[in-house]
């Protein structure tokens, strides 16, 4: 499965950005003049701030029948660290779906009369927690000291120069080199950008130090991002929907709606809370075959998940709403922009809550005391932010608690929902295992590129949620395996916030089993602390466990 890679401006094992629409010059061949320069510099830092999304380009290849590009929320928010400039950004970049953000940037805007062009400097944190949520907590920026907080991406600067599209900013060639702190490798970023006062187009590539390419697009299209609005409402829809009792009829009123113009939809409750079978959408959108741009409200059926009405305006309309008789919605546009106010949406319930059992350490030593047949296993699992594989990722590390240092399984495990009690895991091996070890543990930030793993295909589970606990396991005879002879292996997982049941199997092609427990699942119990790796040098054999697996 191909996995289009996210695209934005970054630093240190991450992306940078994308390659945009419109002539490019990194470089204008006649400098512009100083108050020229100037003004370029005032427009963009007009342009820049604000809330973007790139929903629309998402829907239409949904559409389309393509591969859809990540769906992104950006923000760019003014704020005030003298020590860098007068032209400071705060940069947060979120998956929609996932409330943890991907990246924390600073950017500075500074006119460069020897170019001839707007120079944006990136700064990546030491630790990603100091900007963090700034935006909801703008008055930490005075706090920051760049020398200890901040770090400078050498050699990624963008230089921006106008074109008839708005402004083109690329990276000079060669010269955004990040070394991987896994892998050791060097990455060769290449980016290009157009900013035009409501949309940012970004494009990224990296190639290694032989020219081959590791991630990106060059050809392709980039992500397209626009600035979103914000707008205020309320609803109202008779119980019983547009089959409501005339005799004795109820409103069931839902006040504060609050919502943005690039595909918010919120489920509608009464006045007591209580949940209705409705929902509520804003987007913004074009008219396919006429190029006609809009605003488009719409109310949802949440039962069957289809339209029940909508009505559309301008796209800078002040105001929107409908009236069905037995269903009204009213939304006002927020004045100013940006709104600066995003908490990004949760992933599914039943997601974080697969995902919040699976996270920390268990062990199995509770068991292996018992029972000789089973050995002291550690598994440790930790979220990374793995963008080009979707929402919500997690890292797995299996290792004998004697050598933690030296694991047996590495994987990812990429949740999504299938329904609103079932999650696929979907498994990844890594290219490069050895550069992961220790992950969880490590104070860095986990990113990790699509490039860096590898679909274990067939190998899926189905985890279905019954009062609280997960179970699942591999079609029959879908997951290939070749160790100890083995034609498939199968896997059933049981899974709680106590722990994790386990039990992994090699089979041959005649059904004989060849590897694996005999004797019942793996039980693997959470710890009060993770452990930390051992400097162990003997080595312990491997358990009869699947290498091929999870």
């Amino acid at each position: 499965m191909r996995h289009r890679l996210l695209t934005v401006l970054t630093l240190a094992g991450t992306a940078c950005a994308p390659r945009a629409e419109g002539p490019v010059s990194p470089a204008a061949a006649t400098p512009p003049p100083a108050s020229a320069l100037a003004d370029h510099t005032e427009q963009m830092w007009a342009w820049f701030p604000g809330e973007y999304s790139n929903y629309e380009q998402v829907t239409e290849q949904k559409y389309a029948k393509q591969e859809p590009y990540e769906h992104l929320h950006q923000i760019f928010m003014p704020v005030e660290v003298p020590a860098l400039g007068a032209r400071v950004l705060f940069v947060q970049q979120h998956m929609v779906g996932n409330p943890t953000p991907y990246r924390v940037r600073i950017y500075t805007l500074q006119p460069d009369p020897a170019r001839g062009a707007v120079r944006l400097d990136i700064y990546k944190p030491t630790d990603p927690d100091v900007l963090t949520n700034l935006h909801l907590e703008p008055e930490r920026a005075a706090s920051l000291n760049p020398a200890i907080d901040l770090q400078l991406a050498e050699g990624c600067s963008v230089w921006w120069t106008p074109s008839d599209a708005g402004f083109v900013g690329q990276t000079d060639d060669g010269t955004c080199r990040v070394t991987s702190a896994r892998s050791g490798k060097t990455m060769v970023f290449s980016d290009t950008l157009l900013l035009t006062e409501e949309r940012l187009h970004i494009q990224d590539v990296a190639h290694d130090t032989d020219g081959n390419l590791l991630f990106g697009h060059p050809e392709g299209d980039p992500h397209k991002l626009r600035k979103l609005s914000w707008y205020t409402g309320w609803s109202v829809v008779r119980a019983g929907g547009p089959n409501y009792d005339r005799e004795a009829p109820q409103w069931q009123v839902h006040k504060g709606l609050h919502m943005h113009s690039e595909g918010t939809r919120i489920p509608l409750v009464d006045a007591d809370g209580s949940p209705i079978p409705y929902a509520v959408e804003l987007a913004r959108l074009t008219r396919s075959g006429s190029n006609t741009h809009l605003l488009k409200v719409t109310l949802y059926d949440s039962e069957t998940d289809k339209s029940v009405a909508y009505a559309w305006t301008d796209p800078n309309a002040a105001r929107i709403g409908m009236n069905l008789g037995w269903a009204q919605v009213g939304l006002t546009r927020e004045p100013g922009t940006p709104h600066y106010g995003f908490d990004s949406e949760e992933t599914s319930t039943v997601v974080r809550e697969l995902a919040g059992h699976l996270q920390g350490t268990l062990s199995s030593s509770a068991q292996a005391a018992r029972d000789d047949d089973f050995r002291s296993i550690q598994l440790q699992t930790c979220e990374v932010a793995a963008p080009g594989l979707g929402t919500t990722v997690l890292y797995v590390e299996q290792a004998v608690e004697t050598t933690l240092d030296e694991p047996y399984r590495q994987r990812l495990y990429v949740l999504e929902e299938v329904d609103d009690q079932t999650v696929r895991s979907n498994i990844y091996t890594l290219a490069d295992p050895a550069s992961f070890v220790g992950l969880c543990t490590r104070s860095e930030r986990r990113f990790v590129h699509p490039a860096e793993a590898v679909l274990k295909e067939g190998c899926a589970v189905d985890m279905v949620r019954n009062k609280g606990v997960f179970q699942g396991e591999t079609a029959p005879q879908s997951c290939p395996s070749a160790l100890r002879g083995a034609s498939f292996a199968s896997v059933a997982v049981t899974v709680s916030a106590s722990g994790l049941d386990s039990l992994d199997r090699g089979w041959d092609r005649q059904g004989n089993q060849v590897w694996g427990s005999k004797d019942g699942p793996y039980t693997f119990r959470r710890t009060t602390s993770p452990t930390p790796p051992t400097t162990a040098t003997a080595t312990a054999p491997s358990p009869e466990r699947s290498e091929e697996t999870q």
